[in-house]
């Protein structure tokens, strides 16, 4: 029985290793049919949908199908999301480059926009695990993943220890690149992400059992 439960587990941990590695190369190649610029939107879209398909238990989807089915669906509606984060990551920097200078006003205004480049980094990190659960509004997006990310602060320093982890992986061993450098990442990201979800829905269910 231990045998049996030991080659259980190296069984599943070689399918997750497979369908990562399958959805790595779907990953890149569709970013590719998009021309880079206009594909890379979708596919990351359709890359944490089809991982939220595997973390709720539908391990046996047809892969290729269902990527497809999100890159076409979401082509248009993420490219404009991909867009205005464009342009909001674009003004955040050009502001921080016009405030040089060692006046007061100069040092006290580029800490702002240090704080909200902070902020901005929060959203990028939770925006396609938001994209991916609900169904909003462009700004709405973009409140939410704020939201939620500040709300869990912890978390999204645990998803930073990870991105910092999966770099030093991919630095000692960059011949894994092409196989898991976006797919393993999203994985991890989704991976705290639905422990966020879960501790959401648990407080909501907190409430609702509060008697009023």
């Amino acid at each position: 029985m231990e045998m049996g439960g030991l080659w259980g587990g190296f069984y599943n941990i070689s399918q997750v290793i497979m369908r990562l590695a399958y959805l790595n190369i779907l990953w890149i190649l569709f970013t590719l049919l998009g021309g880079i610029l206009f594909g890379i939107m979708p596919a990351t879209t359709a890359l944490f949908a089809v991982i939220r398909k595997y973390r709720q238990g539908f391990s046996d989807l047809p892969v290729f199908k269902t990527f497809w089915g999100y890159y076409k669906k979401e082509f248009l509606k993420s490219n404009v999301l991909g867009m205005l984060l464009f342009i909001l990551g674009y003004l955040l920097y050009l502001n921080l480059t016009l405030l040089q200078g060692e006046a007061w006003l100069s040092i006290g205004l580029r800490y702002v926009m240090l704080f909200f480049c902070v902020l901005f980094f929060i959203v990028i990190l939770m925006i396609f695990q938001v994209y991916v659960q609900y169904n909003l509004k462009l700004f709405q997006y973009v409140k939410t993943a704020l939201l939620i990310g500040l709300s869990y602060p912890h978390f999204i320093l645990l998803m930073v220890a990870g991105i910092f982890l999966l770099q030093y992986l991919f630095f000692f061993i960059p011949g894994i690149i092409p196989f898991f450098g976006a797919s393993l990442l999203a994985y991890m990201m989704s991976g705290v992400t639905e422990i966020i979800y879960l501790k959401m829905n648990a407080k909501e269910k907190k409430k609702e059992t509060v008697p009023v």
